[in-house]
């Protein structure tokens, strides 16, 4: 049997797999090169191995007094998430967390003071979950970090988020809102929707290239509302066949801001005389008749961007579909 080659040595420091417990985590800087060292809800990033190594022996962990404040300021720093992600997080520590729970030492803080502190933040229960989770993920790195031996925000009862009523196009209405996309390029985005079931972020963030003579789109980022922005999530960045009718409005995107596109919305569905939804409700109204249909899960999963379970979590709904007449033909009657 012939002896397998060597591999050449590299020139990169051996980092080792698992250090010691406490001590810390070396890891690459893959946005910038060098290293990153992380301990105690702080980080410290370098070219040289070594340097962060070092700086890792020597960090020192919080004071057994600091405050939620400065704890949040000290553990945001540390976070590896998506600009979104980012502005929610922040949003979070600046209005609800360090108003109400600041000043109070991360040691001593209870699950009362965070049940007594919700009761002052404004919004809604999906505020009042976002905010929660925020607290619950930087409480779980003190808890890291030896600050606390429980995470107390999960003693923390979340609201219940109000229930989601989904008021689905029709199939004629959705034929419609291609047909009326098409004809002006200002909604050419709402016929891309309608007709692939793409969120509309996806769609505005579209660029000439993304639509290939193959009749393929490539879906690589999203718009929001600062610009564009990487997917969703990783199965988010796909590649899917588009029908041929939107051949013309993929070959040269129009930029539309995700602001315009919401105020054209509104007055679109009302030259088309259909009831007002929201913009997602498309993507909803599609993936349910694509269900209905007979469509595999999986398929249409990996077409929408989702694992299959949360297609069926997310996008399963009633369409008025007739099924008596389904299990008699299943059973011949």
């Amino acid at each position: 049997m012939p002896r397998k080659k060597a591999k050449a040595k590299s020139n990169r420091p051996v980092v080792e797999k698992r250090r010691a417990r406490g001590t810390g985590s070396i890891f690459p800087d893959k946005r910038r090169g060098g290293w990153i060292g992380r301990i105690y809800g702080q980080q410290f990033s370098h070219e040289e191995h070594a340097k962060v190594a070092e700086w890792l022996r020597t960090a020192q962990p919080p004071a057994a007094t600091v405050t939620l404040a400065e704890w949040l300021d000290r553990w945001i720093g540390t976070q590896r998430i998506s600009d979104n992600s980012m502005r929610v997080y922040t949003g979070a520590i600046k209005d609800r967390l360090k108003p109400t729970l600041g000043h109070v030492q991360v040691a001593k803080l209870t699950a009362f003071d965070v049940e007594e502190a919700a009761q002052k933040w404004s919004g809604g229960a999906s505020v009042h979950r976002s905010a929660l989770g925020v607290l619950s993920a930087a409480l779980k790195a003190a808890r890291k970090a030896k600050l606390v031996t429980e995470n107390i925000a999960s003693l923390v009862s979340k609201p219940k988020p109000a229930e989601k009523k989904f008021f689905l196009f029709t199939r004629t209405e959705l034929r419609r809102i291609l047909d009326a996309g098409l004809s002006r390029p200002e909604w050419h985005h709402f016929a891309i929707c309608a007709a692939t079931g793409c969120r509309i972020g996806e769609a505005l963030a579209l660029r000439a290239g993304d639509y290939t003579a193959d009749g393929s789109l490539k879906i690589e980022r999203t718009w929001t509302r600062t610009g564009d922005g990487p997917p969703k999530s990783k199965l988010s960045r796909r590649t899917i066949p588009v029908p041929a009718v939107l051949a013309p409005a993929l070959a040269a995107p129009v930029r539309v801001s995700y602001t315009m596109a919401r105020k054209r919305w509104k007055p679109f569905l009302a030259e088309l005389k259909i009831e007002l939804r929201g913009l997602h409700q498309i993507r909803h109204s599609v993936a349910s008749y694509a269900l209905a249909d007979g469509t595999p899960v999986p398929e249409l999963a990996a077409y929408l961007g989702h694992t299959p379970a949360e297609l069926l979590k997310t996008y399963s709904h009633p369409t008025g579909a007739d099924v008596r007449a389904a299990i008699g033909r299943i059973l011949g009657l």
